[in-house]
């Protein structure tokens, strides 16, 4: 029987509670629909898959403690005010991650751009208490421009993280790794995307600085298209590594998009969709099913099937309706693909034994 890390077990839980999420948004039957629900998203979903990916030294019983307080203040977060112990136990899970994940990435970091990826999960995760409050005070200013931060925090995590995992699995597709992967880290690129993000998320939230926010995004996105060039990831066959490509690609889409709509001076959030539902939706969902397989001993090949397939295509059709302004058809959508990746993530855990 395949031995896992126990914080594997937040993959199923965080895609069950986003395919949840955005019908109960969207049905009203969850309050502060404005701007609260993006918070789930983020604060919810995406802080709970990246716990799954980086805590892997957590032991069971302080994983199911924080797993009981991620579920405590999603629960709290569909109540209305929302109660503090929800806000509290979302700190709590917040902390936790930035502890037992981000900081151990920090501190074992070797070289300063594997430091500056520790660094920006750490942001990340430590960010959730100010944003937490900053919404529950109501005030939609204040909260669009923490919003904005925080997503591009969340760029910066999808860009990093996603690269890492994208490189070795374009190697590994070729006939000779090696020399092959000794040309795809593509270093300075990297660096370039990643301080671009650092920079929308310290320029974003003031008016005055947004438009250079805006120029950093679409300069992230722009060296993104070029790094995905250079690694030219239609030359492989493998359909787990194809797919992993294409999840990844949807940050050269978003991320200029987001900021055209930023130095345009108009609302972002149409645009933004594309990289929380396109890219976060991707990525997320791919690197699980990944990480999963490769966690169980099965290879990252078990991870490129048609189910996973079916996942992106509804993922990206959830994202083309999201930003067209249809927001019942992109939730049905959304929804079916984080339903169809419970499924696959709960049949792949099924059975496994806890480290």
């Amino acid at each position: 029987m395949a031995r896992v890390p126990p914080a594997t077990w937040l993959f199923p839980l965080a895609a069950a509670w986003g395919a949840a999420a955005v019908p109960l948004w969207a049905g009203g039957m969850c309050p502060r629909l404005s701007l609260w629900h993006a918070h789930g998203i983020l604060y919810g979903y995406a802080l709970a898959c990246v716990a799954g990916f980086l805590a892997t030294r957590a032991r069971r019983a302080e994983t199911a403690l924080a797993a009981a307080a991620w579920l405590g203040a999603r629960l709290g977060g569909c109540l209305p005010g929302p109660p503090a112990w929800a806000l509290l136990l979302d700190g709590a899970f917040a902390l936790w991650v930035a502890t037992r994940g981000a900081w151990p990435l920090v501190e074992g970091a070797k070289r300063l751009r594997n430091r500056l990826l520790g660094l920006g999960a750490l942001a990340v995760c430590l960010s959730a208490l100010p944003v937490t409050a900053v919404l529950v005070r109501l005030d939609a200013g204040a909260g669009e421009a923490a919003l904005r931060a925080a997503l591009a925090g969340f760029a910066f995590l999808l860009a990093g993280m996603g690269g890492r995992a994208l490189a070795p699995a374009l190697a590994g597709a070729h006939d000779d790794p090696r020399r092959w992967l000794a040309n795809a880290v593509q270093p300075r690129l990297e660096a370039g995307v990643l301080t671009a993000c650092a920079a929308a998320a310290a320029l974003l939230p003031a008016a005055a600085t947004r438009p250079a926010g805006g120029g950093a995004l679409v300069l992230a996105g722009l060296l993104t298209a070029v790094r995905l060039w250079r690694w030219r990831p239609w030359s492989v066959r493998r359909v787990d590594v194809v797919l992993l490509a294409i999840a990844y690609a949807w940050l050269a889409v978003a991320l200029p998009a987001w900021g055209a709509a930023e130095l345009a001076g108009a609302r972002p959030w149409a645009a933004a969709h594309l990289l929380t539902v396109g890219a976060l939706g991707s990525l997320t969902a791919v690197m699980m099913a990944r990480t999963a397989a490769l966690r169980l001993g099965r290879g990252a090949a078990a991870a490129g099937d048609a189910a996973l397939a079916v996942v992106l295509g509804a993922v990206a059709a959830a994202a083309v309706l999201r930003a067209g302004g249809l927001a019942m058809a992109a939730a049905a959508a959304w929804s079916g693909a984080l339903v169809l990746l419970v499924a696959r993530l709960w049949r792949a855990l099924r059975g496994a034994a806890l480290r």
